[in-house]
């Protein structure tokens, strides 16, 4: 009788090996992208903060509000929609699709809406 050693793995654990991977993944995947686009909303809700943040100081000084006085985000298009001598409103439009909150919008008396599916408390 001869005896032979047999190296390598067999089909079976292959695909449990594969399977496991798969699963892993379908797990850490969505936690990713929710963590990417938290980190993509944090900088368009300081962009908004900083808008307003320019357009009070246009305020002080001119005694309106600006078309013009706005930051930039690289993750939101930050757009200042309807100024008044009185009033504003700051509307951030996100590049890439966020589902659950969608647009974020702020005016000057610092009421903040989203247009997503979750709540406002979520977003910002």
């Amino acid at each position: 009788m001869t005896t032979s050693t047999r190296n390598g793995f067999t089909l079976i654990e292959l695909m449990i090996t594969v399977a496991v991977i798969a699963i892993l993944a379908a797990v850490a995947y969505p936690s990713y992208v929710e963590q990417v686009n938290k980190s993509r909303r944090a900088e368009g809700k300081s962009a908004i903060l900083q808008t307003a943040s320019l357009q009070e100081r246009f305020f002080t000084l001119n005694n309106t509000y600006s078309t013009t006085a706005k930051a930039t985000s690289t993750n939101y298009g930050i757009q200042v929609t309807n100024p008044t001598p009185d009033s504003y409103l700051i509307t951030a439009t996100p590049n890439l699709t966020d589902a659950k909150c969608g647009t974020l919008t702020y005016d000057q008396l610092g009421t903040q809406t989203v247009s997503g599916s979750a709540d406002r408390a979520y977003c910002w």
